[in-house]
């Protein structure tokens, strides 16, 4: 989390953000124990990595087996066609729970 998240976290008034156990990292450096997430939702943050494999080893090491991950971003390629880019705004999948 970035300090701002961790500040609008701490300004509810609920705990501060880092007596819930919160902390601040970075998405290739999870500072979680391995195998201790049931599920990784990213909205537009791969794109934003420098190291995108290192992105998804770290997510494949916090996911506990049979975790689940959802992810959203942003897929640029010049040389679609209007038709091509239309069709590429549908992709979605899913994957049945083991």
């Amino acid at each position: 989390m970035t300090d701002e998240m961790l500040a609008s976290l701490s300004a509810t008034p609920r705990r501060p953000a880092r007596q819930r156990g919160v902390a601040q990292g970075h998405i290739e450096a999870i500072p979680l124990p391995a195998g201790s997430v049931d599920v990784v939702i990213s909205n537009c943050v791969v794109n934003l990595a420098a190291d995108k494999p290192a992105v998804f080893r770290e997510i494949a090491r916090v996911l506990r087996p049979g975790g689940r991950i959802g992810i959203t971003d942003i897929v640029a390629d010049d040389s679609l066609t209007p038709e091509e880019r239309a069709q590429r705004g549908s992709y979605t999948a899913a994957s049945p729970a083991p």
